[in-house]
């Protein structure tokens, strides 16, 4: 639950620096930058998430834990791999980029989990981690229940 509202808080302080450099320059130069450098970020974090939603929801974690960590370890390479490729292609495509749009959709998106505690408080994910916890108590009295786990 802690990925997906750190993916949250990336997304609102992506879209939060956006709008604050179209306030600050006016013709979307910075605005666009912004985008390009917290995006490029989120967007990679944003399919490490989704990769691990995945492989949770087809259920391919083995008790080995050694196998768990391997493919996270991985999974965690492709996404610095995926990063640094969408920078570079920011860096690269947008001709009239905005260093300081730029550089601070980039800074503000590595530091948005400072704001998940914030994230956390609104009522929609309350929402979602309440149902997850009931989806976690109900699997968990139902093995407790059952006659083969005794």
């Amino acid at each position: 639950m802690i990925l997906e509202l750190f993916i949250a808080a990336q997304g609102v302080v992506v879209i939060g620096v956006s709008l604050a450099m179209f306030l600050w320059d006016g013709s979307g130069e910075a605005t666009l930058s912004a985008l390009a450098g917290g995006g490029s970020i989120w967007l990679a974090n944003l399919a490490m998430v989704v990769w691990m939603q995945l492989r949770r929801a087809v259920g391919s974690q083995q008790p080995g834990a050694l196998t768990s960590s391997a493919s996270v370890l991985v999974a965690y390479f492709f996404k610095l791999l995926l990063s640094c490729i969408l920078l570079w292609m920011a860096v690269t495509w947008i001709s009239p980029l905005n260093w300081l749009g730029f550089l601070s959709g980039l800074c503000f998106a590595l530091t948005a989990i400072y704001l998940v505690p914030f994230v956390s408080s609104l009522s929609v994910f309350r929402s979602f981690s309440q149902r997850d916890f009931n989806q976690r108590v109900k699997v968990i009295t139902s093995q407790s229940a059952s006659p083969a786990s005794r």
